[in-house]
């Protein structure tokens, strides 16, 4: 049976987050919880998984690095065997392009879907939300940030894309070419929309907006489609 699915809108590891990320933590039980830093290789990586073991070491639970940072890392045999034994995995923010370039169709991904699937929890963040959909949102072209244009991602939301940071830039994103294949779901920061137990509902400090409606903490989001585990096998095959 699948674990809880995270998707976050951003700003992770900060206050605002813990109704979340503590489901994340008790689904993790004592078994290893890894932050996975693809998309935000040109961060500062040492501060922000710093940042992370602290966070998540305050609600209980040791967290560690897989460390996915470029394609031949998603190839290692041995990050491969360390992800499929994972409790929880969390795809940071950062590069929503590059965190698909690196994963997709590789084993660390085949690996993270089967340990989501025996069970543990898996969440993305911003960028590692975004990795989730039909398709991510990258820039149409150099500097115009808020004009968005969709390509392949990991499959595992059918038919979506997600907006992240909606209340303070995701709403003024404009998503130009294929848009209209796309259904948009839209998340504040530090908020998510947690599928667990066969529903999805709201949680975190501010909305989640999706076919016209919104949802607050608490509330079950209605006709959002529930993650499609076969279809993000099948993108494997096409990546």
């Amino acid at each position: 049976m699948c674990g809880p699915l995270l998707v976050n809108g951003g700003d992770e590891l900060q206050p605002g987050n813990e109704a979340q990320d503590r489901l994340l933590v008790a689904e993790a039980a004592g078994r290893p919880l890894l932050l996975v830093p693809t998309a935000a290789v040109r961060q500062d990586l040492p501060a922000l998984l710093r940042l992370g073991r602290n966070w998540f070491a305050g609600l209980g639970a040791e967290a560690r690095e897989l460390p996915v940072r470029r394609p031949a890392d998603a190839r290692s045999a041995e990050l491969t065997a360390l992800a499929s034994g994972a409790g929880a995995i969390y795809l940071l923010g950062g590069d929503p392009g590059y965190a698909v370039k690196v994963l997709a169709g590789s084993p660390v991904w085949a690996a993270i879907l089967t340990a989501w699937r025996r069970g543990a929890g898996l969440a993305g963040s911003s960028a590692g939300a975004m990795a989730f959909g039909a398709s991510t949102l990258v820039m149409a072209r150099w500097p115009r940030h808020l004009e968005r244009r969709p390509i392949p991602a990991l499959g595992l939301l059918r038919g979506l894309a997600v907006i992240p940071h909606h209340d303070q830039l995701g709403h003024r994103w404009q998503v130009l070419g294929g848009a209209s294949e796309l259904e948009l779901l839209r998340l504040d920061s530090r908020t998510a929309a947690v599928h667990h137990a066969g529903l999805w509902r709201a949680l975190g400090a501010g909305e989640v907006s999706f076919r016209g409606r919104r949802y607050t903490a608490g509330q079950e989001i209605v006709e959002l489609p529930p993650p499609d585990p076969e279809q993000a096998l099948a993108a494997m095959l096409t990546a």
